[in-house]
């Protein structure tokens, strides 16, 4: 499984095995009622939303192969946004490149 996020540096363990994104939230981002932490890739100038990161216990997603071709050399970003009309990062708290 390739590490997508370490919790010692943003709170969230996420690990990339075959097409499933496996996120554990482990001492995650405290936000308002009203926002989410949202995780996403950009690639290539373009930011793709991959899915709102959780506030306890686990969450797996399946990516799709495109979803999944984008994350090859990605720059991964976690970003704290209101929980309505997120279209493209707002509040980044924290980028890594893959």
């Amino acid at each position: 499984a390739n590490t997508i996020l370490n919790a010692s540096d943003t709170g969230w363990e996420a690990t990339l095995e075959n097409q499933q994104l496996s996120i554990k939230a482990v001492n995650p981002m405290v936000v308002d009622k009203n926002e989410v932490c949202v995780l996403w890739i950009k690639k290539e100038g373009r930011f793709f939303k991959v899915t709102e990161l959780p506030d306890d216990g686990v969450k797996n997603i399946i990516l799709d192969k495109i979803m999944l071709a984008n994350f090859k050399q990605a720059l991964i970003i976690i970003s704290i946004e209101n929980k309505t009309g997120v279209l493209l990062p707002k509040t980044i708290e924290y980028t890594k490149q893959l």
